[in-house]
Parts: structure tokens; C-alpha cells; sequence
């Protein structure tokens, strides 16, 4: 299959646009902030009033970046090309060592199933490390109280966040 070479691709991480771009050998831009607000953020510049937009995407989540996109009169079109299934994990998975736990979330999904296990005495002891401003703000709404916030959900921000931020103990 030919890539057309005459298009504009985008994607929202660094990894993904890299991948994209050793199997098709086209130029993938992506934002600095690797989330929905910073693809918007890049798009900006970009002329999308009646042009078609094609994301691919997962079969769950939220429809910031197509409902922007349409308010700025593109054609968009969604395909699900991955399924989230949640795991389900034993009901006290959580229960012990409690102020030595460093719970990494990356989504509001993750972050609702690890409400469904925790107790507030998680809330109170435990520590967050969440990868964007909208996952923060919902975990202080949820009542957590330890929540780091890092700027990007690549690999290695997080492990640079964890060696900074929590002991080697953990």
C-alpha cells in the first residue's frame, strides 16, 4: 500500500509519529504536550474548514479532537483501530503498604477503575503521579491528595518523574 505523500499527518505522541513514519516513510508532526489539547494547540495553525480529517482512534475515551475539529467545520471521520479493556483486579489489591504505594495514572479510564478499589485511607496515604492538568483536577475532585502532575505521558518523563520525586525504596 502507498502512503500519499501530498497529505498532512499528525499524531498525538512522539513514539506513535515515529512509528508511522519508519513504516510509511512520511513526515508525522506531533506536539510538545502529547495529549488531545496539545494536538488542538498545533492544529491551530493548520486550515481544516472543509477538509477531511481521518483519526484513528480507540473504542472508548473522549471526543475532544473530533468535536473541535467539526466546530471548525472539518470533515472528520473516526475508525477504531484498538480496544480498551479494563482489567479487573482482586478486590484488596490495594490493601497493603499503603504510604509506600505510587499509583501511575494515564487516563481518566485508569483513573475511575482506581477509584472503584480504593478506600479513602488510599486517598489520604497513597501517591498519584498523573500525566494531564484534566486527570489532576479529577483526582482532587475524587478526594486524593498526594497527586503529582508530570507534562507528558511518554516513558521517559514518567521514570525521570519517579526518580526525582518518590525514594529509591519504593
Amino acid at each position: 500500500m502507498t502512503i500519499p505523500r501530498d497529505l498532512c499527518y499528525f499524531a498525538i505522541g512522539k513514539k506513535s509519529a515515529q512509528l508511522f513514519k519508519q513504516f510509511t516513510e512520511v513526515e508525522v508532526n506531533y506536539p510538545d504536550r502529547e495529549d488531545s489539547e496539545g494536538l488542538l494547540t498545533l492544529l491551530q495553525q493548520q486550515p481544516v474548514k472543509q477538509r477531511n480529517i481521518l483519526i484513528l482512534c480507540g473504542n472508548s475515551g473522549r471526543h475532544l479532537l473530533s468535536q473541535t475539529l467539526m466546530n471548525r467545520q472539518a470533515k472528520v471521520k473516526l475508525i477504531e483501530c484498538y480496544t480498551r479493556i479494563p482489567i479487573i483486579y482482586q478486590p484488596d489489591i490495594l490493601s497493603e503498604h499503603i504510604s509506600q504505594q505510587l499509583i501511575i495514572i494515564t487516563s481518566i479510564e485508569h483513573l475511575n477503575q482506581l477509584e472503584s478499589y480504593s478506600s479513602d485511607e488510599h486517598k489520604k496515604q497513597s501517591r498519584l503521579l498523573v500525566t494531564s492538568q484534566r486527570i489532576f483536577t479529577k483526582a482532587k475532585e475524587l478526594t486524593w491528595q498526594n497527586v503529582l502532575l508530570v507534562k507528558s505521558a511518554d516513558n521517559q518523563t514518567i521514570f525521570d518523574a519517579v526518580k526525582q520525586h518518590f525514594p529509591v525504596s519504593l
